[in-house]
């Protein structure tokens, strides 16, 4: 009896994380271009593009953010969707001093 209500109570906390997912998927890398409705992302496995809507929305940090805050070689971690046969960004999240990505730092003046 007690290994089935430990197997239960696992099987039910291993579910729920996929079950929030809902079949979306995620993508970490830089920002490649960004438009009022549209954002490319570099990541490890080459180039996803992502539909911007009203919908998506945008943390910087751990406060709300917009798509104007982004800029190219900005990390950030896209949440998504396929809607409509295209990937739609749910939720995009960024570091609070967010910083280019290492091939795109600024070089000191000499």
């Amino acid at each position: 009896m007690r290994r089935s209500f430990v197997f239960a109570v696992a099987f039910i906390c291993l579910a729920v994380p996929v079950l929030a997912h809902e079949g979306g998927m995620d993508a970490k890398g830089t920002v490649k271009a960004i438009t009022a409705d549209r954002m490319d992302v570099q990541t490890a496995k080459g180039e996803k593009s992502f539909a911007l809507t009203p919908r998506t929305e945008f943390v910087k940090g751990r406060a709300p953010a917009k798509a104007s805050d982004l800029r190219p070689g900005d990390r950030v971690i896209v949440h998504a969707r396929v809607a409509d046969g295209a990937l739609e960004a749910v939720q995009v999240r960024t570091g609070a001093g967010s910083a280019p990505a290492k091939n795109q730092r600024a070089r000191p003046a000499k």
